[in-house]
C-alpha cells in the first residue's frame, strides 16, 4: 500500500547536506550561541524541539492499494489521520479474492418510537448484518452483545449513515417480526471515529466462538445487539410556536443522544416571553407533550407585531422561537 503526505514531504538527503555544511562553515558560531543561551537547556527547549518535530510529520495521508488488492476505508475515505491522542487511523488494503464488505439494517419491530417522524427513518434496533463478497450476498444474522461497547454501536451507526451510535436494551416490541441466526459475537471497537471494517474494531464469528467455548459463548434472543444512533451526542434543545384560534404554543423538544425527553426532567428551566423583543409577563401553562401554553384570548388584548419565547436553564438560553403576525405558514 502506498501512502501519499498530505503536508508538505521533507527532502531527506538535501536536508542532510545543507546540515553538514552548516556545521562546518559556523562551528564557532554554534559554540557561541550555545555559550550564550544556556538558559534555553531543559524542559523549554525539549518543548520547543517536540513542536519543531511535530511541525514536520503530516497529520493525514492518502493512501493507494497495489494492483489485485482493495481498500477498506475509513470515515475520511482513502485518508489516514492522527489523533491527538497520538493514536491513528489507516485504511488497509485487502486481496480481491479476499475483500469482503459488511451491510448493516436496523429492525425496529413494532416499537415506532426509534422511526423518525418526519424523514420516517429507522434510527434504533436490532442490528441486522449480512457480509458482501463479490456478487454474492450473504443472508441477514445478528449480533451477539457479549463484549459489545459503545465504540462498535458509533461504528455501526456510522455506516448508516449517522455520526455516534449507542447500545440500548432489546425490547419485546423491537422483537416482532425479527427472524435469523446469530452470525458475530464480541464485536468491539477501541475509538469512536472508525467503521465496522476497521483496523480498531474486532469480532469473532459466532460459528468460531461456539466451536471453540461451546455453552459459554452460546447467545440467546435476549442477547442481540440493538442500538440507537443519533448524529449529536451532546444535549439538544428545539422550540417551535405555533397559534390557533384556542392558544399559542411554545413547543419545547429535548433530546440527548437520539432519546427525546422533556423539558420538565431538568431543574431550573424557566420560559421568558417577549412582545416585539419587549419582556412580557404571560400567564401560561406547562404540559410535558405540548409545552408551554397561553390563551389566545389574554393575547387579543395586546398590540403586538411579534412574539418571541426564549426557554432558559439558569441563566443559559437553551433555544428560542419567533412567530410574527405577518408571517406566512
Amino acid at each position: 500500500m502506498m501512502r501519499e503526505d498530505m503536508e508538505k514531504k521533507e527532502d531527506k538527503d538535501g536536508e542532510d547536506k545543507d546540515g553538514e555544511e552548516d556545521d562546518e562553515d559556523h562551528e564557532d558560531e554554534d559554540d557561541g550561541e550555545d555559550e550564550n543561551n544556556d538558559h534555553y537547556e531543559g524542559d523549554e527547549a525539549m518543548d520547543e524541539d517536540e513542536k519543531k518535530f511535530l511541525g514536520m510529520m503530516p497529520v493525514g495521508a492518502r493512501y493507494v492499494c497495489d494492483e489485485d488488492y482493495m481498500m477498506h476505508q475509513t470515515t475520511k475515505e482513502e485518508w489516514g489521520w492522527c489523533r491527538k491522542d497520538g493514536s491513528f487511523s489507516i485504511p488497509h488494503c485487502e486481496h480481491k479474492d479476499d475483500y469482503y464488505k459488511l451491510e448493516f439494517r436496523l429492525h425496529h419491530g413494532r416499537e415506532k418510537k426509534l422511526v423518525d417522524k418526519e424523514s420516517g427513518k429507522t434510527f434504533g434496533g436490532l442490528v441486522q448484518v449480512r457480509e458482501i463478497k463479490g456478487d454474492h450476498m450473504g443472508e441477514w444474522q445478528y449480533g451477539c452483545n457479549d463484549g459489545f461497547n459503545d465504540n462498535a454501536a458509533g461504528a455501526i451507526c456510522r455506516s448508516l449513515g449517522f455520526k455516534h451510535g449507542a447500545g440500548m436494551p432489546v425490547t419485546k416490541k423491537m422483537q416482532s417480526g425479527s427472524s435469523g441466526q446469530f452470525g458475530w459475537t464480541h464485536f468491539h471497537c477501541k475509538q469512536d471515529d472508525t467503521l465496522p471494517v476497521s483496523l480498531d474494531c474486532e469480532g469473532t464469528r459466532y460459528q468460531d466462538a461456539m466451536e471453540e467455548y461451546g455453552m459459554k459463548a452460546k447467545c440467546f434472543d435476549f442477547d442481540k445487539i440493538a442500538v440507537r444512533c443519533f448524529n449529536h451526542k451532546v444535549l439538544t434543545v428545539d422550540v417551535e410556536l405555533s397559534m390557533t384560534t384556542r392558544s399559542l404554543t411554545c413547543a419545547v423538544k429535548v433530546a440527548k443522544k437520539g432519546m427525546a425527553m422533556h423539558v420538565g426532567q431538568f431543574e431550573n428551566v424557566s420560559v421568558v416571553w417577549k412582545l416585539d423583543d419587549e419582556e412580557t409577563e404571560l400567564n401560561h401553562k406547562y404540559n410535558k407533550r405540548k409545552g408551554y401554553t397561553v390563551r389566545a384570548r389574554e393575547l387579543n388584548k395586546m398590540n403586538f407585531e411579534c412574539i418571541t419565547c426564549e426557554v432558559y436553564m439558569g441563566d443559559t438560553m437553551l433555544a428560542m422561537d419567533e412567530m410574527c403576525k405577518d408571517q406566512e405558514d
